[in-house]
């Protein structure tokens, strides 16, 4: 009797907590156990309870672009990812990442254990390209380039996802897919693009992450393509991101985008005649059955072929679970799609472990307890190292940098954000002490290293940025000034385009009232992207640039100023000399118009790929206070077929009195033909070396890869 009762003991737990089973099988299992209502209660990212299963509510948005955003949002700060992305440096990126990744695990841990109870699933990274330098979310991006963007950024999925062999630290969620470039009227607009330049340029750089890292989780966008809302298009969803680059996790919307399908977008199935019947309906039903009498899709209808499309969840949260019931009454959509949907979603939160034994779970043990991983002292070190390295040196005429503290008497620092520790979109609330300035950081060293220096700071000014009379004598007698310029949340952001590339608030008077008055101005920009220089540029002998660059902006710049970090860091993108050579904003043609004009192509196009006119500092450009020299270029092969890669290797040697780092950039160029780009970068590799010493760099370009 004992036997039969242990026997049936055993029988009795159910296969999703069978931890020797699969976490496919697992979440398989689960799915097959909830009634059609517990499946839809699933189907919004803040899910319902379902006791009787022991599955607890779960709460699927948390944000953690360059740290933790929501909930209480203390965490460390780290810089832009525009910033992290030129350091060319996916070890360094995969790093950063994984702190991030240490401290939204702190937060997860339960409110009695000292953590704040936040789930695990992160709206992070954003990974769309830098296209158009006006879009408001420039720095949010990881350059210009799909190789370039998708290597950084899967390194940042990497260390996102962790490296335990079975269960992942974070899901994090490559996101706005696709062709979301444009803020302003972004939930009603449509982004036209070929399909070449959907697959070659938009989606490509998806493709790198996807089959890179097997990112588990995807975040559609708000804009339509071609007229199809990007939720419910089956092009995207399924025929490129799970049939093409082999996607096997789960979708979900912007937040209010599946809201937006009929809402905003006042979508008409029919209406794309770039991808002809890019919609899904059930079988036997025509699209007819999802429309009202105006031809635009109803409520119940937009849900059906949104989940039918392939996105699995409903950011929003509640026009999911209020529709679709409805659109499975009216045999729009079946249980077995919700099946599907509901299946992949929670597959997620068995990767996490969150089904198994807490001592099972590495990430859920004390080392991962909130005061052991949140602002560390580890973390504020890794903070000030990302900022010492996310910085590009664009001039330094006449060698004015290096600066040498003990020589210096008089430092004015200049900018109405000088003192400011701006941090970016989606920033989180480091602790005030950690936060540190451009002018505190400057501050800080000139007394660690010449405490009889004065260093002064000048950040009011009249109207149209003129300099106050009373600043203009002390700007004078300075031995340096170091000027910040930048721009504020309302200049650019989620939602706001930019209006113009030129600085505002009066700063490039400003800066030349400065110049005029000391010639030793050293220009420091950390702007959400590119600006017109025009103005300024050959009044300055020195420029900086980084995005905003975390909690420890202050510490970065002035390592760089001194000489105590060689600046390494090469532009992800083109830095264009004049707005007026770019297209409109919202043309997606990569080339040339499609479909609509907004306005003339006068520079052929966008990226280094094809634009002809005007650079002021070109795509993977940068100065170092070293140099370099490059020698025995070799290539493994001199023919390969397209399912080969071809080896690259060149010497590279540091030919100056600094150790320094070079980014070694190897391009392909086309035959000139319709449509081609005159080149792509296809492979790069960062080389470390001391004074004197030479290194190979040896790298390996697919050739499936330079198909068109």
């Amino acid at each position: 009797m004992s036997l039969l009762l242990v026997a049936v003991a055993v029988c009795a737990q159910p296969a999703y907590l069978d931890t020797s089973l699969s976490f496919e099988e697992r979440a398989a299992d689960l799915v097959s156990r909830m009634t059609l209502q517990e499946k839809i209660d699933q189907l919004g990212r803040n899910t319902k309870a379902v006791p009787r299963l022991g599955v607890e509510r779960y709460d699927f948005w948390n944000e953690a672009l360059h740290g933790i955003q929501n909930g209480t949002g203390e965490g460390t700060s780290f810089p832009m990812p525009l910033s992290l992305s030129v350091t060319w440096d996916e070890e360094f990126i995969r790093a950063v990442a994984s702190a991030i990744a240490d401290e939204c695990r702190g937060h997860n841990q339960p409110l009695d254990e000292g953590g704040r109870g936040r789930g695990l699933t992160y709206w992070c990274p954003t990974i769309n390209l830098a296209r158009h330098p006006l879009w408001g979310r420039t720095n949010e991006a990881w350059g210009e380039d799909p190789l370039v963007a998708g290597m950084l950024s899967g390194a940042f999925v990497e260390g996102m996802m962790g490296d335990d062999a079975k269960y992942l630290k974070t899901v994090p969620t490559i996101k706005h897919y696709a062709l979301n470039n444009h803020e302003n009227q972004r939930g009603s607009t449509s982004s036209d693009a070929s399909e070449a330049d959907i697959r070659d340029y938009y989606a490509r750089v998806y493709r790198y992450v996807v089959e890179r890292t097997g990112v588990p989780s995807l975040m559609s966008a708000y804009n339509a393509v071609n007229f199809t809302p990007s939720s419910a298009n089956p092009f995207l969803l399924t025929t490129l991101l799970r049939e093409t680059f082999g996607f096997t996790g789960f979708v979900v919307s912007d937040c209010g985008a599946i809201d937006n399908i009929e809402r905003q977008q006042r979508w008409v199935p029919t209406r794309n005649t770039v991808q002809r019947n890019n919609f899904r309906t059930r079988a036997g039903k025509g699209v007819r059955d999802y429309v009202g009498e105006d031809g635009v899709v109803t409520k119940p209808g937009s849900v059906a072929m949104a989940l039918m499309a392939g996105c699995d969840m409903d950011c929003n949260g509640d026009i999911y679970p209020k529709h679709a019931g409805k659109a499975v009454e009216l045999g729009l959509l079946d249980e077995a799609q919700i099946n599907r949907n509901v299946y992949l979603s929670l597959l997620s939160r068995f990767r996490l472990g969150e089904f198994d034994p807490t001592d099972a779970v590495a990430y859920r043990s004390a080392d991962y307890g909130f005061a052991a991983t949140v602002e560390t002292r580890e973390h504020r070190a890794l903070a000030e190292e990302a900022a010492a390295r996310s910085v590009v040196l664009l001039k330094n005429d006449g060698g004015i940098l290096p600066l040498e503290a003990k020589k210096l008497k008089k430092v004015v620092v200049v900018g109405d954000m000088a003192d400011e520790c701006f941090l970016g979109n989606y920033h989180g609330k480091p602790k005030l002490r950690n936060r540190i300035s451009v002018f505190a950081g400057i501050d800080d060293y000139m007394f660690a290293h010449n405490r009889a220096a004065e260093v002064r700071l000048v950040s009011a000014f009249g109207p149209d940025g003129a300099l106050r009379k009373e600043d203009k004598p002390l700007i004078s007698a300075a031995d340096v000034v170091i000027f910040v310029a930048g721009d504020h949340h309302d200049d650019s952001s989620e939602g706001k385009d930019r209006e113009a590339l030129t600085l505002t608030r009066g700063q490039d008077e400003t800066i030349r009232q400065v110049a005029a008055l000391n010639r030793n101005t050293i220009l420091f920009l950390q702007t959400s992207n590119i600006v017109e220089l025009g103005g300024f540029k050959d009044l300055v002998p020195a420029i900086f640039w980084s995005s905003q660059n975390g909690q420890a902006q202050g510490v970065g710049v002035a390592r760089q100023l001194f000489g105590e970090t060689n600046p390494c860091g090469k532009l992800t993108f083109t830095w264009y000399a004049k707005e007026s050579d770019l297209p409109g904003i919202r043309q997606y043609g990569m080339k040339e118009k499609f479909l609509t004009e907004e306005r003339k192509y006068p520079c052929g196009g966008y990226t280094y790929r094809y634009f002809r006119g005007r650079v002021d500092y070109p795509f993977g450009y940068g100065l170092s206070y070293t140099t370099f020299a490059y020698s025995n270029p070799r290539f493994e092969k001199t023919s390969a077929d397209a399912n080969e890669a071809v080896s690259v290797s060149v010497y590279v040697k540091n030919t100056g009195r600094r150790a320094g780092s070079e980014v070694v950039q190897v391009y392909v160029a086309y035959p000139r033909g319709k449509g081609l780009p005159a080149k792509e970068i296809k492979a790069f590799a960062k080389v470390d070396l001391a004074p004197g010493e030479t290194k190979t760099a040896t790298m390996k370009v697919d050739v499936s890869d330079c198909c068109f």
